[in-house]
């Protein structure tokens, strides 16, 4: 399996991680002399999010160096902001109409970031230290900061210049960190990746789905982010199809079975059922007439895949019982 030493890492580390304790609280107004956005962020996340889950934001934000990228040393010159967390430095273009977002963006970055002896936590990244080419979790993690930024920035961003070309670029991210939010809920989610908890978030699927499942799910869109998926490519490459079709597999038999559960569980009705779990597929329908092929999941796939989940929780001699009761 990919990055074996990292999962046997990630697994020893948090069985004894013990997660940054909440500094005391910084002086918010002090951050307007550095960056009036810093300040509209660190505000933000004082009024939106515990204490205790901001002592990553406590920890980086105190030696935090912000380098715009129009002066003489840009880092990057093909992105429009950065975090390099070994050095706390975050750039970002602070002339462009979305320069608010950027750098919102690279706050929750800095936010989520937590560095081990061995590895790199970062929201719902983590990588080791010494052998870069084991990592994992990127596409799940940019999806998600991108879905923080414009949560939380306030902006009315879909009518500024250049707004659509960054959104087609996180397009794919933002729909698989969306559908993973469904089945985690959003207070656990933000929480989880605000400690760089990605073995946190994997301990909640696993309630719903296989770790072996998991691994490849996070390969699987690690590498639909890598190749930076565009509908062309879906139309004509038969490895990206089958890619594409197994992470809306897992996304849909994950959350199929989270509604089941809880149904069974009386957490919620049937209606709140049907209409969660018919919201759930238009949402994996519609990103599949974005990439225009239906190879991606097709009707039959969605059968196949809601047979299995009912059929495993669903078809039991005692399933009257636990609905009636």
């Amino acid at each position: 399996m990919k990055n074996a030493n990292l999962w046997s890492l990630l697994e020893q580390e948090n069985q004894k991680r013990v997660f940054l304790p909440a500094k005391e609280e910084i002086d918010i107004e002090s951050l307007k002399n550095i960056n009036q956005d810093l300040f509209d962020f660190a505000k933000n996340l004082h009024d939106n999010f515990n204490k205790e889950d901001l002592a990553n934001f406590y920890h980086n934000v105190a030696d935090l160096k912000i380098v715009l990228k129009n002066t003489d040393k840009p880092y990057r010159h093909t992105t429009l902001g950065f975090y390099e967390p070994f050095s706390k430095t975050l750039m970002y273009k602070n002339e462009s109409p979305l320069a608010s977002l950027i750098l919102f963006h690279e706050l929750f970055h800095m936010s989520g970031t937590y560095l081990s002896p061995d590895i790199v936590y970062s929201g719902f990244f983590a990588g080791l230290k010494k052998i870069k080419k084991e990592r994992m979790g990127n596409c799940l993690n940019e999806g998600y900061t991108e879905i923080l930024a414009e949560r939380y920035s306030k902006l009315d961003v879909k009518d500024i210049k250049g707004y659509e070309k960054i959104r087609k670029n996180y397009s794919l991210p933002i729909y698989i960190s969306d559908n993973i939010e469904r089945i985690v809920s959003k207070n656990k989610m933000t929480k989880l990746y605000l400690n760089g908890d990605l073995w946190g978030l994997v301990c909640e699927l696993e309630k719903y789905i296989s770790l072996d499942e998991i691994k490849r799910f996070l390969i699987n869109t690690d590498t639909l982010y890598k190749i930076n998926t565009s509908p062309l490519a879906i139309l004509f490459n038969k490895r990206i199809i089958q890619t594409f079709r197994n992470v809306n597999y897992f996304l849909m038999t994950a959350y199929s079975k989270k509604l089941t559960m809880d149904l069974l569980e009386h957490k919620i009705d049937m209606s709140i059922y049907i209409d969660n779990l018919s919201n759930c597929i238009f949402s994996i329908v519609n990103e599949i007439r974005t990439f225009k092929t239906f190879e991606v999941f097709s009707i039959a796939d969605l059968k196949t895949c809601l047979n299995e989940t009912w059929q495993e929780l669903f078809m039991t001699d005692d399933l009257t019982l636990k609905l009636t009761k």
